[in-house]
Parts: C-alpha cells; structure tokens; sequence
C-alpha cells in the first residue's frame, strides 16, 4: 500500500523503533468482527450455535473475530440482529463507557450505529439513548440498525450539536463522542481513505472535534462521564485535542479505562473489564498485550512539517497534564488485532456545570416540566425537514408555560403544513393514549410488554404505564462500574413507557423534556405498526423487538410464531420476500392471521397465515 509521505513522515517521528513494525502490519489482512446483540442472545449461547468459527475478542465481553472466508452478513441471523459486524478496536468506546440500565445516554455522532447498538445493549431496555448524526441519510441508517436490533428506549436525531446542548443541558449520565476524523486507523481496511488522506485534512477535523466536544461538554451532567474516540493517530486530533479541553473546561479530568497495566510492562492482565478471564479466546496468554497510554510527548508533534515550523515550541507538559494524558489510551495494529483507535475516558466532577443550564429535572428555564403526552412531537420527514420551530425552545427559556409552548407550537405546524411536515392524520391529536377498539386491535400483537395486559385489561382508556421488567445484567458488569459503586448518584430506576397514538400509527414512547421539542428527529421510541380501517398492521420494527420487550432472551416469543432451522430453504426464500409454503401438521398447529416469522426462536418479521400458505409481510427495504 502507498502511504501518503508525510503521514509517515509523522509516524517515523512518533514511534521511533517501532515504526518499521508499524508499517509491516499494513501488510497483514484486515482483522474482522462481529459482536453479538445481548438483549437477544447472550455471548454463551451464541457459541453454541454460531454456524461458523468464532474465537473470543479477550477486551470486549461480547466481541468475537471471524475469519475471512466466512460471510456473516449473509446468515438469517444477522437478518434477525443477533449480532453487529464490526472492527475489533472500534467495539472498544462502547465497551468502557460505564452505561448502566436506567442512564441518560447520548452518542453525538453515532452513524451508521456500531457503537449506539451496544449502548442500548447495556441499557438492557432501562433509560434513555439518544443517537444522532448530522447526516439524515446517515441516520437513516442508524435508525435502521438500532431497529434490527430490536431496540425501544431511543430517540434517533438528525441535528448539529449546538442545537442538541440547547434541548438537552446537563441531561446526560454517559456521553460518547466518537468523533469524525481522518481515517488514519482504516487505511488498512479501506486504501480509500488513505488516498483522500492530506494534512489539510488532519487540520480541517481537529477543529471540528474541538466544538463537537464544546457542545457535548454542555449535555453532560455533574458526575456524568464523557468517552471521546478516534480512529485516527494524529496527535492533533488525540493527545493535542484532550489536552486542549481539559484546558477549556477545568472540571473534566480523565480517568481509568482499565485496559492499560499498572505497571509499565504491555501484558494486560484481568481487569474484569471484559467479563471473562484475560486468557480466555484465542492466542494464549500474550493475546491482551498491546494497550498503549497517550504520550505527552506527542503534544508538539504536528502532521504538516510547515505548519510545525511557524508554531513556538510548546512549553513542557506539567506532571499533572502528562498524568493526564497517560490515562488515555491507544490500540496500535502492529501491538494488537485491531486497526487502530484512541480513546480518553472522562468525568466531570460532581456538583460542576452550574454556570452551564439548569439540570433537567424540574429547573426553572430551558427545560420546564416533563411532558405527560410528548404530543408537540412528529416524525422528521425522510428528506430531514426541520419540523418544529426553535422559537418553542426560546418561550420555554423565556419562562412561557407549557400550555403557551403547546399552543406555539400547534399554530406552528399548521403554518407549516405542506411544507416536508409529517402530519399526525386528518388534524388528529397527537400523543393521545390508545384505547376501546383501537387498543383490542393493538393488544394481541405487544401482548410481550411487560405489565401491558394487566394494566390495560380492565381499564383500556387509561393512559398507560409499564414498568419493565427487571434488567438482565448477567455479563455486563465491568471494573469501572464495580469502581464507581460506592460513589455515583446514578439510579437505575424503571423507565416509565406508554403507548400513544399518533394519526393512525401506535408507538411506545416515555416522557421527554420540553425543551427537546424543535429538534428535528427520525424516531422516538418504537413504531408499533398502523391501523387501517377495522385491523392493525404490525411494523417491521415491532417484529425486531418481540424478545426485547419481553426480556425473553432465553425462551419463545409471545406471540404466535413459525420457527425453523436457518437451514430450512424457506427461511431463505423469506427473506428474499417470497411466502412459506406449510406441512400438514404446520397448517394445523398454527392459528390463521398475523405471526411472526423466526429462524430459530428469532424474529425475522411478520406474515399472515391463510390455509396452507404464510403470505410474507417483510417490507421491501428490509429484503
């Protein structure tokens, strides 16, 4: 591969002696990965029956690398989100972002969704995750991959980051800011990369992450924690960038990851980060070494030789900045099996951000009180109109009751009717709870939601309020969650979920802050499927999410369901959009009308039974 000269220029200069083993790895193969989909399956099942060789990734509890003549992607499991295909180093941020069920969580640039899937995994269902990308086609994408998934606690944003400080300051437990950057982590995987690579370039995402972190500084409550990422080993866009913003912003300092050994050997012993034993996997004992910490060092190093000789020498990092930047870590190729990444876990302190905005729970100002319908709230279109105006969000900071931002708010869609608004259906209300013969027809089909039937059974024009089942927390666990045990205010209370009708479409959704209304947004929650005249049609969404939200990872589905073998032809001719054709004792056993349609005891979407024949239902876009 031909790398760009003053890229290795750099590298020569950072790495010293270890440069010639850094470029033999750009001859090595690409390392590939897969990581499985916990509230599905856990890691343990998923080996027994993994139907091609895996072996354990030793720093990720749930990450497993696959070979290259094997195709993932073309197994009816990945058609029913048992897992994600995803490079090694990069499962890395998500892993040690110390998320727990009931949390905040934000990934500000979260497309095309590798690391937002496995946030929600650690929800376990509990709390919030707010993906967002900058890009609506982008986030089309993330909101389709967090769908497979089976995931409902999300709202999917198609927004800047300024305009998300301003609907949510000092919201967030755990952010995750894996920022856009050069690329210089994937030149192996992608030669691409390498050749649209330029110093400009270095320059150009250096500044863009510098205000991408600004902004998530303001989201990030008191005690909260911030995970920025890269993949890219420019120091301006690492040590240069975390430096810069521990200077900004004094109440953030770094902290353990738990992947760098105390001492200065490489051997990286068992942490409990991973939730398995260090040696458990593939390579032997020696197979976790390779974690490197940030190097102060690097803080004068600049990519653009000219641009280094204009600039004045740095003056020398204090101990305190060094110690700093020793918490950070790098994943090198020539150390370890991944491409390359860089991560700084970080922490605002406790009691901090009082100069910021007000926290979110019940302050006067910006967030004013819960909504109790989340009725101000539409679909952004699929063209990624602004829906609903900012100057709601001004009224709520200028201290307007709710009911006047509602009424704005109202005045203003009307304006805005014909103009890339989704409309909520022949002027109806939106945000109403579901109930009489809507509710009967919706009933059967999310009968799995815990507390559903006994709460809607005997009073179905009550709104609703579900309280999820206990989360599963078996292997999730981490030494950073175990360290913060004595010390954070964190809860993981049950999330309070609701059906609501929105036209003729049903979601599950929970409550939101006001001051969110205006920010243009894909989904929020889970679209449960539509009624048309006197049925309901079920959403591709809500077949993802049957054992999701259930919690039912180890058993059937809790509606009716035909399930077989990923080597039953029919699975196969499923998904490329034909109908399952039925035996005798099929046709019998099963009830006529809508059903899921499994390989194994997992969804792969809906069809409708008649006689013999299971007509298929699988949307187009998911074929």
């Amino acid at each position: 591969m031909k790398l760009p000269e003053a890229y290795t220029n750099r590298m020569r200069q950072m790495l010293g002696d270890e440069y010639s083993a850094f470029l033999r790895s750009y001859d090595e193969p690409r390392v590939r990965g897969l990581r499985v989909n916990t509230l599905k399956i856990s890691p343990e099942e998923f080996e027994r029956i993994a139907p091609f060789p895996v072996a354990r990734i030793p720093w990720i509890s749930n990450g497993y690398f696959y070979s290259e003549e094997v195709w993932p992607a073309r197994h009816p499991y990945y058609a029913a989100g048992l897992y994600y295909l995803q490079e090694p180093s990069a499962m890395t941020p998500a892993e040690i972002l110390p998320v727990k069920p009931g949390d905040k969580v934000l990934d500000l640039c979260a497309a095309p969704g590798g690391k937002a899937t496995e946030l929600a995994a650690k929800l376990c269902g509990e709390g919030l995750l707010v993906a967002n990308d900058i890009s609506n086609s982008r986030a089309k994408a993330l909101l389709r991959n967090l769908e497979l998934f089976g995931v409902q606690n999300m709202m999917v944003t198609n927004e800047v980051p300024a305009r998300l400080a301003e609907a949510f300051p000092c919201y967030f437990d755990c952010i995750l800011v894996d920022a856009p950057c050069s690329g210089e982590g994937m030149f192996r995987k992608e030669p691409a990369v390498a050749e649209a690579w330029s110093p400009e370039r270095v320059r150009f995402f250096a500044s863009q992450q510098k205000e991408i972190l600004a902004q998530a500084y303001q989201m990030l409550r008191p005690g909260g924690y911030l995970l920025y990422s890269t993949c890219t080993f420019a120091p301006e866009e690492d040590e240069q960038q975390i430096r810069d913003f521990l200077d900004s912003f004094k109440d953030m300092r770094t902290i353990d990851t738990g992947l760098l050994p105390a001492s200065g050997n490489r051997e990286v012993p068992d942490t409990g980060l991973s939730g398995h034993p260090a040696d458990a996997g593939t390579e032997g004992a020696d197979k976790a070494a390779g974690f490197a910490s940030g190097q102060a060092g690097w803080l004068k190093i600049r990519t653009d030789a000219a641009a280094a000789a204009e600039k004045d020498p740095a003056d020398e990092p204090s101990a305190s900045l060094a110690a700093s930047l020793s918490r950070c870590v790098r994943i090198w190729p020539h150390k370890m099996r991944g491409e390359g990444h860089f991560l700084a876990l970080m922490q605002k302190e406790p009691g901090a951000g009082a100069d910021t905005a007000a926290v979110s729970e019940g302050n006067s100002g910006i967030v004013a009180a819960v909504s109790e319908g989340n009725s101000g709230f539409a679909e952004a279109d699929r063209k990624g109109d602004a829906g609903f105006a900012a100057a709601v969000v001004k009224d709520a900071r200028e201290g307007s009751t709710e009911k006047s931002v509602r009424e704005k708010e109202k005045k203003n869609r009307k304006e805005k009717k014909g103009r890339g608004q989704r409309r909520q259906g022949n002027g109806a209300e939106a945000g109403k709870g579901i109930g009489g013969e809507k509710l009967a027809l919706l009933m059967p089909l999310v009968s799995g939601v815990p507390g559903l039937q006994h709460t809607q059974k005997e009073k179905p024009n009550l709104p609703l309020r579900m309280p999820p089942a206990e989360p599963d927390l078996s292997g999730k666990e981490t030494a950073l969650n175990q360290m913060k045990a004595g010390g954070d205010s964190r809860s993981a209370g049950r999330t309070n979920f609701r059906l609501e009708e929105r036209g003729e479409r049903a979601y599950l959704v929970q409550n939101l802050p006001v001051s969110v209304r205006g920010v243009r947004f894909l989904r929020n929650g889970l679209f449960l499927g539509e009624w048309k005249k006197e049925r309901f049609e079920p959403s591709q969404p809500l077949a993802m999410a049957q054992n999701t939200m259930s919690r039912n990872t180890e058993g059937g589905n809790a509606v009716p369901s035909f399930a077989s073998a990923p080597e039953d032809p029919r699975i196969a001719a499923y998904l490329r959009g034909e109908g399952i054709f039925l035996t005798e004792t099929e046709m019998q056993e099963l009830p006529d009308g809508w059903l899921l349609v499994c390989v194994d005891r997992f969804p792969l979407g809906w069809g409708k039974k008649t006689g013999h024949q299971i007509k298929n239902r699988l949307p187009v876009s998911w074929r």
